[in-house]
């Protein structure tokens, strides 16, 4: 309901388990997901969900569903780290850190780069100079993502939040109240 189709997973893309593909979130959404149980690993919510193009998220636990919103629109913005690795992992669907050689095209048309195949050719020897048949996700980031790192330097962003629980007793008279607070965030910059 989320995103316009029904899907029986949260991750970003597809997946394939052995010869059966498991469909998850295409695209970006209008409106996000977060849910207690991807700390406690049931299930893994990919950043589609995360980062919804407005700042508006659903947040399911055990027993109910809530609304998280903020008026800061700049919160659920991709930073330069999440582009990449949200391409990269659309190749890398076993999350071993690296994609076959062969996906690069793909994986460049995807990103709106350069795809001819002289380039394609030059790029899988930088990127793949032992000839392993791989392409790890550092060597990745380092030559289309120069200066993005995956550590990072981190900034502290705060932002303010309204918070509505969905449970009844919640709610005195019956009205829908919102609780207000501040949320802290770090992200990285470059």
């Amino acid at each position: 309901m989320l995103v316009g189709r029904a899907v029986p997973n949260v991750f970003d893309g597809s997946k394939d388990l052995g010869g059966i593909e498991l469909a998850g979130i295409g695209e970006r959404s209008e409106v996000g997901f977060l849910t207690l149980l991807e700390a406690l690993r049931f299930c893994q919510v990919g950043e589609n969900l995360k980062c919804p193009l407005y700042p508006i998220w659903v947040i399911g636990s055990e027993s109910h569903t809530t609304l998280l919103l903020s008026c800061d629109g700049s919160v659920s913005e991709h930073s330069p780290l999440q582009r990449a690795k949200a391409a990269f992992d659309q190749f890398d669907r076993e999350e071993n850190g690296f994609i076959p050689t062969s996906d690069l095209p793909r994986l460049l048309e995807h990103l709106n780069m350069v795809t001819d195949d002289e380039y394609i050719s030059f790029m899988e020897l930088r990127l793949d100079p032992d000839s392993t048949g791989i392409i790890l996700f550092p060597a990745f980031l380092e030559e289309f993502f120069p200066g993005v790192t995956q550590e990072g330097s981190l900034q502290e962003k705060q932002f303010p939040l309204l918070h509505y629980n969905g449970l009844a007793q919640s709610n005195e008279e019956g009205r829908v109240q919102l609780r207000s607070g501040c949320a802290t965030v770090y992200v990285e910059y470059t």
